[in-house]
């Protein structure tokens, strides 16, 4: 009896204890670490689960962690950073990540969230902290992937999530809402309100701004006139506002400043003209085919045939970047949001294709493809294997094209031709072996432009930016993003 009283005691205990350690950790103030990591992390959260040192501070002993193992466990995006210091009246201090080892942030009753560092000047001890901002280092090259992009002047401007939590901000009292609720018959609304930091567009771009184009990860594209809105920064991505509040767009990849006129989506609209107008139609899908390398070989190949072509456009493919969503894009005309279609992952088609377009028109088509088939369309392509083994499948399509388009039975041809992108990605985008293969296309463009007697579109799924070892393709940047858009007549 007496033993079952012991344990019965001690049970109580454990649980008083263990509720006591439960509120305490509930009563932890907030404190964010934010910035350039590739996951945000509640430090008052994970308090609780994290390693901790005992250390002395103002003739106590405190819990604390390392800071530089602790930032470093949690995937920081660059390698060179520092770190901000931000306390609750705004005081901040910057340490350069290099120099944290062997310092420590700690929780004191008094003062909360505590800096404790003997290595650096007294101001750094900073107390009650509610954010630690990790930012890049001015000379890391910049990641695409996160933060955001602006394509502008055929440049690509980039800002971390850390150099974006460190610009001017403005305070928005964002409209999030209205609730209502009924009271003797009355009708009582409240409007709600968010506040957010928001940082004026104007203070990125400071000239020549017309319209934009903005491109978010769920592949949605908008346009707008309004280039005074915002950036707004929450949740660990980028979203857009307009000045009015009223269009929000979540986690964007980039804007692209005065964007051009045309778009790679064109090719379904123009393609729709002309087959309407009971003309041919010849799409060259070069896949891979930068407005950059087209530039360069404009200007040091000005032999090619392509070199030759007087009415070259500049378009935008879609983001992402990729063969499905930018082949999808041309043959739709809807961007990846709407088609479907939002990268490599992707091969179903939620609109019609300008395949089945064509079939309403009682009009004949052919799709001829490598060795695989990209997107399930209606139209089965018809796939080329290597037979020659000479490492690409180019060679065996433009034969297959030739031979195909020879009776003038076809109404619509689209030939997808993959050698660029191929070369590209194992030497880079500007490189002598990508111009060899450029010339190598450029051939087989010329003689099926020659023997076609309809209209050509040219055109191009995206770019390709260099890389440590060779080139790739997939970010919001302009070598990705910008390619050529050709229309011209056959039997030239």
């Amino acid at each position: 009896m007496r033993k079952q009283l012991r344990i019965g005691i001690l049970s109580i205990l454990c649980i008083l204890v263990l509720t006591a350690c439960e509120k305490h950790q509930a009563m932890l103030p907030s404190l964010q670490v934010i910035g350039d990591l590739e996951e945000w992390i509640s430090l008052h959260e994970e308090w609780g689960k994290l390693d901790k040192s005992n250390i002395s501070y103002k003739d106590a002993t405190i819990e604390a962690v390392e800071l530089y193992d602790f930032i470093s466990s949690y995937h920081v995006i660059y390698p060179s950073f520092d770190v901000i210091l931000k306390a609750e009246d705004g005081f901040m201090v910057r340490l350069d990540g290099d120099t944290l080892r062997d310092t420590y942030i700690g929780y004191a009753t008094q003062n909360e969230w505590v800096y404790v560092s003997e290595k650096h000047p007294v101001n750094s001890s900073i107390k009650h902290i509610k954010e630690i901002i990790i930012v890049k280092e001015e000379t890391e090259p910049p990641n695409h992937t996160k933060g955001l992009n602006i394509i502008h002047q055929d440049k690509t401007l980039h800002l971390s999530m850390g150099e974006l939590l460190t610009q001017t901000y403005q305070v928005y009292p964002y409209h999030d809402g209205d609730t209502s609720y009924e009271m003797n018959g009355e009708t009582v609304s409240v409007r709600v309100m968010q506040e957010k930091k928001v940082i004026p567009l104007t203070s990125i771009i400071t000239d020549d701004r017309h319209h934009l184009l903005i491109m978010n990860e769920e592949g949605q594209h908008r346009y707008a006139t309004d280039v005074e809105g915002y950036i707004d920064i929450g949740q660990n991505q980028v979203n857009y506002m307009t000045q009015d509040g009223c269009t929000y767009v979540r986690d964007i990849k980039g804007l692209m400043v005065n964007p051009p006129n045309h778009s790679v989506m064109d090719t379904y609209y123009d393609t729709l003209h002309f087959l309407e107008n009971n003309e041919k139609v010849l799409i060259l899908f070069l896949d891979g085919f930068s407005y950059a390398q087209y530039s360069h070989m404009k200007n040091h190949l000005p032999h090619l045939f392509l070199s030759q072509v007087e009415e070259v456009q500049k378009a935008s493919t879609v983001y992402k970047p990729v063969t499905n969503a930018g082949f999808a894009a041309m043959i739709t005309g809807k961007e990846p949001y709407v088609n479907g279609v939002v990268d490599r992952s992707y091969r179903e088609l939620n609109v019609a294709s300008i395949f089945d377009k064509a079939e309403a028109l009682h009009k004949k088509s052919v799709l001829i493809e490598g060795n695989a088939s990209i997107l399930n369309t209606s139209v089965k392509p018809i796939l080329n294997i290597d037979h020659n083994k000479d490492g690409y499948t180019d060679d065996e399509i433009y034969h297959t094209a030739a031979k195909t388009l020879l009776d003038g039975s076809h109404d619509l041809a689209l030939i997808h031709f993959h050698s660029i992108d191929e070369v590209g990605h194992r030497v880079g985008h500007i490189h002598d072996d990508v111009m060899a293969q450029i010339q190598v296309v450029d051939h087989y463009v010329q003689g099926l432009v020659k023997d076609w007697h309809g209209k050509v579109i040219i055109v191009s799924d995206h770019g390709m930016h260099d890389t440590a070892d060779g080139g790739s393709h997939g970010e919001f940047r302009v070598e990705d993003l910008m390619v050529p858009y050709i229309i011209l007549d056959g039997g030239q």
